[in-house]
């Protein structure tokens, strides 16, 4: 779909991608600086009361490419360039394939606790 053609769903209040893709439902949608969680095989793994274990696993999205790339920054390194891997330590930045992203979309509260998004 162009931007363009986006872009008219979007003043016609049409989805611009529909809930539902033969048979399958829509999970989440992502957009730049949203925050979210990273885990390896699935979500049970996220502790969600452990401080210190959310630190390093809660990731800011800053990029997508056409290739279906996601590029993301720890939360706490908002300002580390996701190009460039190799500046920053291990695990500041990511790169994750659509196909391969396992997180879960996250909010913060007005107190800065970190809430599931849906």
């Amino acid at each position: 779909m162009t931007f363009l053609d986006a872009s008219k769903r979007a003043l016609r209040k049409e989805p611009i991608y529909p809930a539902e893709v033969d048979g399958k439902e829509l999970l989440l949608t992502l957009q730049q600086k949203d925050l979210v969680v990273l885990y390896e095989e699935h979500a049970d793994e996220i502790q969600w009361r452990d401080a210190n274990w959310m630190a390093q696993h809660v990731y800011s999205i800053k990029s997508f490419d056409r290739l279906g790339a996601i590029r993301m920054v720890l939360h706490k390194r908002s300002n580390a360039n996701p190009n460039f891997p190799k500046l920053y330590p291990t695990g500041t930045t990511y790169t994750k394939k659509v196909n391969t992203f396992r997180g879960q979309l996250v909010k913060l509260d007005v107190l800065g606790n970190i809430l599931r998004a849906k």
